[in-house]
């Protein structure tokens, strides 16, 4: 009879959880996951020259932190393309209506949106930057602009 201790890590398991706050196919996480740690003892006994050995203690030494995540479960988002005449001749005028320019101006998309303003009308439901997003997305996100300050901000209006 033999005695053994082996230090042992345990992985943490990813908990989903479906939720409404959050459009299909976008994921949130709300909890990141943590490895625990564990020393475990075991007992090997030798039976007519056969080992078998035998988990006989466990302490846990680092509580195992499982990680969580929303999984959205609400509807498609909504696209607005209201005034699309008049988007589509603004981008041809700012950025020759190539909606997915990126000249590295500060400026993006078919509408040469700015991070900020992007990020300040929600644009991230849909991309990060307007450039990654598709037309019919700027244009929904310039429409939820429009509602704050009209085209005042496009020079080419």
């Amino acid at each position: 009879t033999k005695t053994s201790t082996k230090k042992v890590t345990l992985k943490y398991a990813t908990v989903k959880k479906k939720t409404k706050s959050l459009f299909k196919g976008d994921q949130k996480v709300v909890k990141k996951g943590r490895n625990g740690k564990a020393t475990r003892t075991y007992l090997t006994t030798t039976v007519n020259g056969v080992p078998s050995t035998a988990l006989v203690k466990e302490k846990i030494t680092k509580k195992v932190i499982d990680k969580k995540v929303l999984i959205g479960s609400n509807g498609k988002r909504k696209i607005n393309l209201a005034r699309l005449k008049k988007w589509n001749k603004i981008a041809k005028c700012e950025s020759g209506g190539r909606w997915s320019i990126n000249t590295g101006n500060g400026y993006y998309g078919g509408l040469q949106f700015d991070y900020r303003t992007w990020l300040s009308v929600n644009g991230d439901d849909f991309a990060p930057r307007a450039d990654k997003a598709s037309r019919a997305e700027q244009i929904t996100v310039a429409n939820r602009y429009y509602a704050k300050a009209g085209t005042s901000p496009w020079t080419c209006a």
